[in-house]
């Protein structure tokens, strides 16, 4: 990806000042390892960092996507000018990256703010990390999608069962959609969603 990037903006090696990687944890930025990435099966101890810079001749960083979100906001984006932002990524999971009077929550062992690995439900759902009840289980749009899938597959009334019939799968998207024009399963998913984030 880095060699076809340079070469589609018609760079040579000397522009690029180096390689950022924004990937899920837990992992460490000192060490360049990502120890186990719970949506990512088999990434266990990956040297992510010396595997790219070996493969490029690059300077790499590497560092927890949403902590990188957290500081792209930070920067000069929607926290620009403030010294303490929560950032919460919605994606397969949730991310978290905290600043605090201007400087990235890092934790003594690099890994603070894994809010959706924060238990909200004692005993709840399994998550991939091994804990029971992660936010990320309740409130992250893949793990929405995929229990509104087993509903409908168990006799649940939605109109998304019409889009899981012509696609085989939806999204997230999906479940806005039809929460927003009145889809009561959807608008359940939607609500608990929130319920748990708010929590």
């Amino acid at each position: 990806m880095v060699s076809d990037l340079i070469r589609r903006k018609h760079l040579s090696r000397d522009d690029v000042i180096g390689v950022g990687v924004g990937a899920p944890g837990p992992l460490s930025h000192r060490d360049g390892i990502i120890f186990q990435a719970a949506n990512l099966p088999g990434w266990k101890n990956v040297r992510m960092r010396r595997g790219i810079l070996e493969r490029t001749g690059l300077p790499t960083l590497l560092d927890n996507d949403a902590n990188a979100a957290a500081f792209a906001e930070f920067w000069v984006g929607a926290g620009k000018g403030v010294r303490e932002l929560v950032t919460l990524t919605l994606g397969t999971g949730i991310g978290s990256g905290i600043i605090i009077d201007g400087s990235l929550l890092r934790g003594h062992f690099e890994n603070a703010a894994e809010l959706g690995h924060m238990i909200v439900q004692a005993g709840g759902r399994l998550c991939p990390c091994g804990q029971l009840g992660c936010l990320e289980q309740y409130a992250s749009p893949g793990n929405v999608a995929k229990h509104c899938m087993e509903q409908l597959r168990e006799g649940a009334h939605s109109t998304l069962s019409e889009v899981l019939e012509h696609n085989g799968k939806f999204g997230s998207r999906h479940i806005a959609e039809a929460a927003q024009a009145g889809d009561e399963l959807a608008m359940k998913l939607w609500d608990e969603a929130c319920y748990y984030i708010a929590i």
